[in-house]
Order: C-alpha cells, then structure tokens, then sequence
C-alpha cells in the first residue's frame, strides 16, 4: 500500500486529471443525448407521416413519444454528470483535508520530538497495519510524547495501548489519558483504576495477581500512593503478553471487516 506521504505528494497532479475527467464525461453526455435526440425526432416524423392518414390523433401521440424520450434522457444525463461532479468535489476536499492534517501531525511531532518526520512515519506505518485511523493514531501519540514518552519507546506504547483498545479509536484516546495521568504523576490512583476499568480493562485483577492481594486491598494501596507507574506498566504487559487476555488484539480487530476498511 502507498503510504500517506507519497499520496499526498502526488494530489494535486492527480486531482487535476480527475476533474478535466469529469468535463469530459459531461461533454460526452451532451454529445449522446443530442445524437438520440436527432434519431428519436427523425423515428418519430417518419412514422406520424407514414401512419397518420390512418391513425389520425394517434399520429401525433406517435411523435410525440420522441420528445418524452429525449427529455427522459436529457434528465438522466444531467443527473450523471452532477453525481460525477460532487463526487469529484467530495474526493477533492476529502484529500485537502488529509493533506492538511499529514502536514499538522509531522510539525507537531517535530515541536515534541525534533524529529517529525521520522515520527510521522513510524506512527504512518502503525496507522496503516492496525484497525486505528492516522486521526486516532495520531492524536494518542501526541499525547504520549507530550507526557513524556521517549520517542523510542512510542510505537512499542501505541502498540501496548492499542491491544487494550481492542482496535476502537476512542477507547484508544481514553486509555491514553489514562496512561498518561499514571505516567504524570508516577503513581496509579483510584480515578486512573476507574478509567480502566470503565473501558474494559481489568487492571485492578491483574495487580492483585502480581502482588498476591484482594481487589479491596488493591484500591487501598492506590489511594495510599503505594502503586506506581512501573507496576502499572508490568501489569498491563502481563495483560498484552503471551497468554494475556489482549495479547494480538489489535491485529486480530485488523483482520476484521471494518478493521480492513482502516488498513
């Protein structure tokens, strides 16, 4: 698959071609209609006068039929040049737009990192091979290098999040925040376990497993301040790790039919 940037370089070349496409199929449309409007016209006088003597009325109902024709054609094409024409017009703007925001994403990773190109293609490439869009991509690696997260280690972290979103670009952006907040504060609190939680990890089990506690003392320790971000951080590896509850999610959720339409 191309990638975004060499979609983008070639655009606007190629957008010039698809609308001089759209006047050409106009003019071809008006070219057809004219020739059927000639024949019809022409059918529908040789008949009238062939007939008419005998038919009387009905002759002029035989003509006739020629003009519902052509107008029932006319209206057909004009119909099918103006679909092509938005259709164009949606293509266009919608390709503007992801320009824009391909160009926005790689001076903002520049501003966080020093190296937004670099950073735009790493997080490109993730975009392309997962069910995530390079919106949603996009606004979660933000976030992380914003609070703190080496470049290096973004990808990995995306992935890490990615899983626990199960591919949903939402859950993605929430379970960010929430990682962020514990990275913030190098400590895991109850608002950051109730963020988990509520998008369906179950982060609170998990650390009870690790440090052999109930779920009551768990919550106890988070509020004391006991947990801390590398705990967190084990535990929701142990979550995407071989034999995890997550682990490939994110490139299972690729696999499915709306997955596909991302990738």
């Amino acid at each position: 698959m191309a990638s975004l940037g060499t979609l983008v370089t070639n655009f606007t070349a190629n957008t010039a071609g698809l609308v001089a496409g759209v006047a050409r199929a106009s003019s071809l449309v008006r070219s057809f209609v004219s020739s059927v409007s000639s024949g019809a016209t022409s059918a529908g006088s040789s008949i009238a006068s062939t007939i008419g003597p005998a038919m009387g009325g009905a002759a002029t109902i035989v003509a006739g039929a020629g003009a519902t024709i052509i107008k029932w054609l006319w209206d057909i094409g004009k119909t099918a040049v103006k679909v092509g024409a938005i259709a164009a017009a949606a293509f266009v703007a919608w390709g503007t737009s992801l320009a824009m925001s391909a160009e926005q994403l790689q001076i903002q990773f520049d501003v966080l990192t020093g190296q937004g190109q670099k950073v735009f293609r790493d997080i490109e490439n993730f975009a392309l091979k997962t069910a995530f869009s390079l919106d949603s991509a996009g606004e979660a690696a933000r976030g992380l290098l914003a609070s703190g997260v080496n470049e290096r280690q973004l990808v990995g972290t995306m992935r890490l999040l990615g899983d626990l979103a199960m591919g949903d670009g939402e859950r993605m952006k929430l379970l960010s925040k929430a990682y962020t907040d514990v990275l913030s504060k190098q400590k895991l609190q109850a608002q950051e376990l109730r963020q988990f939680s509520e998008n369906g990890v179950g982060l609170v089990s998990e650390l009870g497993k690790m440090f052999n506690k109930t779920s009551g003392e768990i919550l106890k320790m988070s509020e004391q301040g006991q947990i801390g971000f590398e705990d967190m951080q084990r535990a929701l590896m142990r979550l995407t790790g071989e034999g995890g509850r997550f682990n490939g999610m994110m490139d299972r959720m690729a696999q499915t039919t709306s997955g596909r339409f991302e990738t």
